[in-house]
């Protein structure tokens, strides 16, 4: 994959041609924007979309508008090099109420701001918080390192490929991670190719096994890992949970994957991470020398294979004893084959056959019902080298039906797909055009999507006069229709217009009401209440004081009071919450 990144960027100007079914089209997701080797994408649920580019950068696309001020810059802390750098984005769940985004890269293993590709690093999963205040922008001391604060607990990332990698999440809201095994390309790396991995206080000389890392659930290399997102850790429904959370084989889900780069969630689970049940996760597995795989995990556990078997085939290594361990301890089951396989030259050996691939880059399944009938809850997916995009469709139990062309760029690098949290529309990430693309579904008669409201004010509470700036302009239509908007201010008072200020001149809790209309009379609302007269009081922390450090059993004393302008001290109520920050730090708040 990493020639091919190397071709394309010289024609990364050019436009993009395609051949598209009847009555679909490409739209440009923010038109006059510019990136620079864009590598990623995820939706927040109001519909903003995250950009990520390799080198370290995080972008906002906010209503067709790429924001001129990064969300987040990691470029002194990532390792762009090959193939490697900052590889996937995905924000949290419930991030409408707790603003989380996740991140997987290389690390810079110097933190000097220098790409040096002889040196081998590692992979780290971050998590950040958006700004209450500002959305489109992260809070840097917010960050929390679930996977890779060091060497030793990171992904050996050990050569200029191979790193993965994939966030996402299942239905039951536990955090999946795929990673590659991280061995050298250029010969048959069984271990020893790189050295600079495996120097002391880096990774363990135990995983110096090149690419049969894939085939040892005792490392994260070559791995599917479902998570705690809160924590990082294992989870007791894995399938090879040890007791210990924070055991490598206990974050496993499934092995044996050469360079997972994308993989797709179907929405096929249970809701309880206590089922281990997260939906069926569909892999495409970038390929060696003559095979692309889609691969399907459907119960957890599974073996892939790599570097013993791809596509349909049993693989010969030079040893041939480092395959005969299926049934131990760290390769527990045998190999498992893929739903697709994709031959590399040769159109009649693919199963099912037409399609050649160089580079497999899962996909999105379509969640929406504008598209045809066909395309409804069928996964999207492309080649990297090739330049098509593709169209799978299975049973309700994950058995193929068919798979069928889509589109045929005339420039490839499709890199990442995400379906819109609202329309279900996909959207792709094309590395040589440096753009986002919406495919949208113009033609024939279809279902029209409701409209989405959005209603926020600049400020909640306050004393009389209030006034109250309030704004619906966020609010957008899946379809593109023209909106119109009403507003009940909660005192009888109404409003028809996106954006109204409005001065609220007595006392009381007012439940202030936005519908949405679209041109075919679909509606939405979007509430919200505003208390004129009181104000939240203020905490204050007396003990300890900001900046105290304190040893890992030390019992920390923790002291505080109130101020409020509108209750007496005797009427709050206290609750102490305890936050570790970054590594070794913590921050105490107090809240009423």
């Amino acid at each position: 994959m990493r020639i091919a990144i190397i071709l394309l960027l010289l024609s990364s100007k050019l436009g993009m041609a395609q051949s598209l079914p009847e009555g679909f089209v490409f739209e440009n997701a923010a038109p006059g924007a510019e990136f620079d080797i864009i590598i990623g994408i995820a939706f927040a649920p109001d519909g903003r979309l995250f950009v990520i580019e390799k080198s370290g950068l995080v972008f906002v696309i906010e209503s067709g508008t790429k924001q001129e001020t990064p969300f987040l810059n990691l470029e002194d802390e990532v390792a762009n090099i090959g193939d490697m750098g900052l590889l996937s984005i995905a924000t949290d769940p419930d991030f409408r109420n707790n603003g989380f985004v996740y991140l997987y890269y290389s690390v810079d293993p110097n933190q000097d701001g220098l790409d040096e590709e002889d040196e081998g690093t590692f992979g780290r999963l971050v998590r950040y918080t958006a700004k209450s205040d500002n959305p489109n922008q992260a809070d840097p001391e917010s960050r929390l390192v679930l996977i890779g604060k060091e060497w030793q607990d990171g992904v050996p990332l050990c050569h200029l490929a191979h790193a993965g990698g994939s966030i996402r999440f299942g239905t039951d809201g536990t955090l999946l991670l795929s990673t590659g095994d991280g061995a050298s390309f250029i010969g048959e790396d069984l271990g020893g190719q790189t050295p600079d991995c495996f120097k002391p206080g880096r990774i363990d000389s135990s995983q110096d096994i090149g690419k049969l890392r894939s085939q040892d659930i005792s490392t994260l290399s070559g791995k599917i890992l479902r998570l705690d997102r809160e924590t990082g850790l294992g989870l007791p429904s894995n399938p090879y949970f040890t007791g210990n959370p924070d055991d490598t084989q206990s974050k496993v889900w499934a092995y044996g994957l050469r360079n997972p780069f994308r993989f797709a969630v179907r929405e096929n689970g249970a809701t309880n991470p206590d089922l281990g049940q997260p939906g069926s996760i569909y892999i495409c597995d970038v390929g060696d020398g003559r095979w692309e795989e889609v691969s399907v995990s459907t119960t957890g556990g599974e073996n892939f294979g790599w570097p013993c078997h791809e596509g349909p085939q049993n693989l010969e290594l030079a040893d041939s004893s480092k395959c005969a361990n299926i049934g131990s301890f760290k390769n527990p089951v045998p190999p498992k084959l893929p739903l697709v396989s994709i031959h590399h030259y040769d159109p009649n050996l693919s199963s099912p056959p037409g399609a050649i691939g160089r580079s497999i880059i899962t996909g999105a399944f379509y969640t929406g019902t504008k598209y045809p009938a066909k395309y409804r809850d069928a996964l999207f997916f492309g080649d990297y080298v090739n330049g098509w995009i593709q169209v799978l469709r299975v049973d309700e139990a994950d058995n193929l039906m068919e798979v069928f062309d889509f589109a045929d760029l005339s420039i490839s690098s499709v890199v990442d797909f995400q379906s819109h949290p609202m329309s279900g529309d996909i959207y792709f990430a094309h590395l040589s055009g440096q753009r986002v693309y919406r495919i949208r579904y113009t033609g024939g008669v279809e279902e029209n999507q409701a409209p989405v409201a959005i209603a926020s004010a600049d400020t909640l509470w306050g004393y009389t006069p209030l006034a109250v700036h309030f704004k619906g302009s966020d609010s957008y239509d899946p379809d593109s229709d023209s909106l119109t908007f009403s507003w009940s201010l909660g005192n009888g008072a109404m409003a028809k217009i996106p954006n109204p200020i409005y001065t609220y001149s007595e006392n009381g809790i007012f439940h202030v009401e936005l519908i949405v209309t679209d041109e075919d009379g679909l509606q939405s609302k979007y509430s919200l209440d505003i208390v004129v007269g009181s104000t939240p009081p203020e905490a204050i922390i007396l003990s300890p004081v900001n900046g105290s450090s304190f040893s890992a059993t030390e019992i920390i004393s923790m002291e505080g009071n109130a101020v409020d302008a509108d209750e007496p001290e005797e009427s709050l109520l206290y609750n102490w919450q305890v936050i570790l920050h970054g590594e070794f730090k913590f921050q105490v708040r107090q809240f009423f």
